[in-house]
């Protein structure tokens, strides 16, 4: 696995390298170039398997990386995406296992999905009309595309929605139930 941080905040940035499994690179960007160029800077030398895509508003708990490599299992086994943000705006449909869940929509600022789909992405209108509401592109997407989303009934993503170009809107306290210590 590879973890491309966008020049986040040094904290934030050091507790990540603390708790990443040593087999997994990280590789960040000496200025913030925002989710749009990100992506395009990603895809330029991309050889993982598995991308995993989140908005600079979030943060996680303990758990994460493990549920994520279940995320990847599922995505092997149906076909689909995962996330481990599980938004209360969108309901679910029924159950997979114990820990996940199917909906038929999400939210995106947390996507896990295979790296042939992610270049379909990258190809379509929905990502060249994408500077601004990428994640909301991506969803629609994904639902053109018939997939169903694999969503683990725990968030182990934290969305805070805070006010920028992703989100205009002030503070989103759709997961304020989260445990606040994160990784």
């Amino acid at each position: 696995m590879v973890l491309f941080d966008d020049n986040s905040d040094v904290a934030n940035f050091v507790q990540a390298v603390a708790v990443t499994p040593p087999s997994w690179w990280i590789i960040r960007n000496n200025r913030n170039h925002g989710i749009y160029k990100q992506i395009a800077l990603i895809s330029e030398f991309l050889t993982t398997e598995y991308v995993y895509i989140a908005n600079s508003d979030m943060d996680y708990i303990d758990g994460f990386y493990d549920m994520l490599l279940e995320g990847v299992k599922l995505i092997e086994e149906h076909d689909t995406v995962a996330t481990l943000y599980n938004s209360n705006k969108h309901a679910p449909d029924e159950d997979i296992n114990e820990n996940w869940l199917w909906k038929k929509t999400i939210g995106g600022p947390s996507v896990l999905m295979n790296q042939k789909l992610f270049r379909e992405f990258l190809k379509s209108p929905y990502y060249k009309d994408a500077q601004k509401s990428w994640d909301w592109k991506l969803v629609n997407f994904l639902k053109e595309k018939g997939k169903r989303f694999a969503v683990s009934k725990k968030s182990y993503a934290r969305h805070f929605g805070v006010q920028g170009i992703n989100h205009p809107e002030s503070i989103n306290q759709e997961n304020a139930d989260l445990p606040v210590d994160p990784l």
